[in-house]
Formats: structure tokens, C-alpha cells, sequence
């Protein structure tokens, strides 16, 4: 009977521990988690404090936790911030977080703590957190001589637009501390008498060598105390990004790099430039601030997608982008090219461009005369071409020019190759126009022949002397011949009193005019003079 009933309190004991159990998953009662901060390393120059804890009542293989974190100033009931950090723990994991202050480290001690919540699918929505962790101290001041004036950050390196506190750590001896901005008056805000913050907010950059904050008290010491702002132009964000090829074993990549954030004193370097290709997993810094050279390998790839980050000690701008090798070819120009002219009237061009298999270039033939574009025709190359221009003038000098881009996917012409000539002089196409003047003196006409010089179109090439064929009507046998070097423009015959036939033509290397005539009769003053073309 006995151990029937102590057998019924044990069933009873175990119903009761189920039925609390079970009301505690559905009203959500806490798990005590309750954390223990570990360690509190500090980066000073960076004004950070690296946390580590644990949860030492944690046994969960993973959960979700929410950790509220509370930071209090000089005292634990002065608190500057509360936030959460939400993240995933496993079994006997170390947590890490991390915490920038607005004010240097040296200024003031600070206290940290921290709770938890879960926060997982495979509970209940928790009703409270946890218990707080032990306060933990994070103390980086240092001691302030009597007579010295601490100011911190020093020499902080910041960008353009940034806001920070300045803190004065006052030695007891000194008072009445007045500080400036190069040379403006700035002030602070006095938290005890050894301590001040001075907040700058959107600083500016002044130049390179940095700004200076210099701070003076006003009692006993004649010492300046100081600090200097680095502040860097804002990185920017390479602009025109862009690669193409011009031989399909090398790809020029070029930018704009924008501003260069480069301070003195070795504060900060120029901003450096990587390039990250993700098809192949390739990564190359350039040793240039706007282009770099990357080598195409031979395993056919095609499509190629770029990023471009500039970095420098603040931060990192990128930008990407992708495409098809061959729809960024930018040939290199033509060579070889050749011109031979065809008689006064044609030239014969010839070239070459770089090859690649049956890659087609599209060849753009440019023909220019005084500077004025008068022909133009494209022509598909693979290796070699030639065009064949026609209807030229003699005696002209002209110039042609090709260049040549992708046939099937334009990207960007090559330069231009050119090329100048002179096509050779033809013979003068047009006869001169003559007139004559007439007077009889002592029995005999004397006569004065003048003629207009050839436009340039007419005289196919230099114009070096006139013939003039005195022909004698009366004794068509005889005849006489003269000869008159350019640039006269006429001359003087005395002839007796029969009829005469005058030929006239110009003369150039490549041969004569067509005639001109004068018909003189024995009537003096009666005469037509006349242009009549003869063949010769």
C-alpha cells in the first residue's frame, strides 16, 4: 500500500514538470542565456572597441539570439547607446562585435553590458531578456601631466564631410583653454574641469599637408598644444570604364580615376586600382591611376565581366562591366599602304590590316583634295585590299586615307593611315584664247599677238612655253617658228604684206594645246582673229 502511493506522488511529480514544461514553450518564458563578456581589445586610432562573449548556460546545437548591447560614459548610469545585434550561435561559440565611438578612447572610461533574447523559429516569441551580463570596464585614458594639454585623435585621418569630436585632456595646472581651426576660434563643450569635446561636423578639405587645431591656456605656460585633421578628398567612382583589344592578345582597359586623395607625410597614398574578372577568377592590380594592360589567355573566352575598385585608407568605389570580346575591337591602323598612279587620271591603293582568322574588318577609303573629302567607299578586308580611284585631274596633288573597324560589330574606327601623291601632268586640254593687234610701218605689218594663261584645269600641269607657226599663205612651203617661255603672256612678229595663217598653242612636259589661229589678210586692220582647235 505504501509504495503504491509513493509510486502515485511520482507520476504525479512528473505530470506536473510536463505540464509546466509545455506551458513554458506556449507563453514564451525565457531561456536564461545570460551572457559573459570575455575581452575588450581596443584600436585607438580607429576609436573602436572589439568585443568577444559567450553564453555559458547555452546548449543548443544553433539558435538565433538577439543580444542587446548597453554602453554608459565615465559612469554606468551616464548611458550613450543601446542597440541590438542579431545573429545565429552555435554550441560553444565565441560571439564578436564590434563599437565606434564618437569620441577618442583616451577621453573616457566606458562600461559595456549585454543581454540576450532568443530570437528562433523553434520557440515561442520570448516575453523578456535575459539578465545582464558584469559591467565591463573599457579604460584607454592615459595621465595628463600638470601643465600639459592632451588633444585627441592625433593626426586622424578622415574624409571630406566627416564629423568628429576633438577632446582636450587638461593638466590640473592649466585653465582658460582657448583653441582654433587653422585660424578660426572654435569651442567646446566642458564635460568636468580636466575635460572637453569640441565636435566638428562636415569638415572640409583645406590641402594636403592637413588642417591644424592648435589649443593655448591662458595661465602660466607660453606652449601651443596641437593635433592635425588629414582630411582626404572623397574617393570616387572611376568614370568611362571601359576595355577593348586592338590584336586579340591583349585587352586596354582605361578609366577617369576622378580626384587623387594622395596627403602628405606619407598619411595617405594615391588611390590603387584593382581589376576582378569573374568568368575566370583573375585579379590584377594596376600599376597605372587610369588604365591597365590584361592579357588574353588562349582558352577562347569570350565574355568577359570586369570590376573596377579604387581603394584607398577610407574606403572602396567599383564599378562593372561586361561583354563580348569581339564586339570590342578597335583595330590597329593599316599598313603597307601603297599608291601607284594610272596615267594623269588614276591611282592605285593597296594596304593591309592586322589578321585574325576569318575575322572581317569593314575598310573606310576617304579621298581629299585642298583639304575637302571628295570620294569616299568602304570595302570588306580580310588581309589585303585595293581600291582603284578614277576621274582625277592631272598635275593635282591629292591624299588618301583608310581606316577600318569591325565589320559585324562597330566599336570604334582605327587611325588613319594616309597617304599623299601627285598624279603626273597630261598634255593642255584647251586651246589659248588669242587676239591680236595689227599696224602697217614702212611697207610691213607689225603685229602684237596676247593670249589669256590656262585656268589650272586647263593646263594639266605647268605651262613652260608657246609655240607660234608662221604659216605664209602666198608660199604655204614656207614657214617660220617661234618659241616663248612661260609666263609671258604674248609677243611681237613683223611680217610683209601677204597673208599669213598664225598657229598658237602652250606647251607643258607632257605636250602641247590644241592650236589657236589668227588669219591676217594683206588688208591691214581688216583681220578676225580666231580659236580654232587643229588636231596635232
Amino acid at each position: 500500500m505504501a509504495f503504491s502511493v509513493v509510486l502515485h506522488q511520482v507520476t504525479f511529480l512528473l505530470a506536473v514538470l510536463s505540464l509546466r514544461t509545455s506551458r513554458s514553450k506556449v507563453l514564451g518564458e525565457p531561456l536564461q542565456l545570460t551572457p559573459e563578456i570575455h575581452t575588450v581589445s581596443l584600436q585607438s586610432a580607429l576609436q573602436e572597441a572589439n568585443l568577444e562573449w559567450t553564453v555559458p548556460t547555452f546548449s543548443h546545437q544553433e539558435l538565433n539570439i538577439v543580444f542587446q548591447i548597453e554602453i554608459s560614459r565615465m559612469r554606468t548610469s551616464n548611458t550613450i547607446w543601446v542597440g541590438n545585434y542579431s545573429t545565429t550561435v552555435k554550441h560553444e561559440e565565441t560571439v564578436h562585435w564590434k563599437w565606434t565611438s564618437d569620441i577618442p578612447l583616451e577621453c573616457a572610461t566606458h562600461f559595456i553590458r549585454i543581454r540576450a533574447m532568443v530570437d528562433d523559429t523553434q520557440y515561442p516569441p520570448q516575453s523578456s531578456w535575459s539578465n545582464w551580463s558584469s559591467w565591463k570596464e573599457v579604460n584607454a585614458q592615459v595621465s595628463v601631466p600638470p601643465d600639459t594639454l592632451l588633444i585627441f585623435p592625433e593626426d586622424r585621418l578622415l574624409e571630406e564631410g566627416s564629423n568628429v569630436t576633438i577632446c582636450l585632456m587638461i593638466g590640473q595646472n592649466l585653465y582658460n583653454v582657448s583653441c582654433k581651426l587653422q585660424e578660426e576660434p572654435i569651442r567646446g563643450e566642458q564635460l568636468d574641469s580636466h575635460l572637453s569635446l569640441i565636435k566638428l561636423n562636415n569638415v572640409v578639405f583645406l590641402n594636403n599637408a592637413g588642417t591644424n587645431i592648435n589649443c593655448k591656456a591662458m595661465n602660466g605656460t607660453k606652449n601651443t598644444f596641437g593635433t592635425v585633421l588629414f582630411v582626404s578628398k572623397v574617393l570616387e567612382e572611376p568614370k568611362n570604364f571601359s576595355c577593348e583589344t586592338r590584336d586579340f592578345k591583349t585587352l586596354n582597359c582605361l578609366w577617369e580615376p576622378g580626384i587623387d586623395t594622395t596627403l602628405s607625410w606619407h598619411k595617405q597614398r594615391s588611390q590603387h586600382y584593382t581589376l576582378y574578372e569573374s568568368f575566370s577568377g583573375r585579379r590584377e592590380v594596376s600599376n597605372h591611376r587610369n588604365s591597365h594592360t590584361w592579357q588574353i589567355t588562349e582558352d577562347s573566352q569570350e565574355t568577359y565581366n570586369f570590376t573596377l575598385t579604387a581603394e584607398n585608407n577610407l574606403r572602396k568605389r567599383s564599378v562593372s562591366i561586361s561583354f563580348n570580346l569581339t564586339h570590342r575591337v578597335h583595330p590597329k591602323a593599316p599598313h603597307d599602304v601603297t599608291l601607284k598612279t594610272v596615267g594623269a587620271t588614276k591611282a592605285h591603293m593597296t594596304w593591309k590590316v592586322p589578321s585574325r582568322g576569318d575575322y572581317t574588318l569593314l575598310c573606310q577609303v576617304e579621298l581629299q583634295c585642298e583639304g575637302e573629302v571628295i570620294h569616299e567607299h568602304n570595302v570588306s578586308v580580310h588581309t589585303s585590299a585595293n581600291y582603284l580611284f578614277s576621274d582625277l585631274e592631272p598635275d593635282t596633288e591629292y591624299k588618301a586615307c583608310v581606316r577600318c573597324a569591325s565589320a559585324h560589330h562597330f566599336w570604334k574606327w582605327s587611325d588613319w593611315m594616309q597617304k599623299k601623291f601627285r598624279t603626273p601632268e597630261a598634255a593642255p586640254s584647251e586651246a589659248l584664247d588669242v587676239w591680236r593687234d595689227v599696224r602697217t610701218e614702212n611697207g610691213r605689218h607689225v603685229v602684237t599677238l596676247f593670249w589669256k594663261p590656262l585656268l589650272k584645269s586647263q593646263a594639266n600641269g605647268k605651262i613652260i612655253s608657246y609655240n607660234i607657226v608662221v604659216e605664209n599663205e602666198a608660199n604655204p612651203t614656207e614657214s617660220e617658228q617661234y618659241s616663248v617661255r612661260a609666263p609671258a603672256l604674248g609677243t611681237n612678229l613683223s611680217l610683209d604684206l601677204h597673208p599669213y595663217k598664225i598657229h598658237i598653242s602652250a606647251n607643258n612636259s607632257a605636250g602641247a594645246s590644241p592650236e589657236s589661229l589668227v588669219v591676217l589678210s594683206s588688208h591691214s586692220g581688216h583681220e578676225e582673229s580666231m580659236k580654232k582647235q587643229l588636231k596635232v
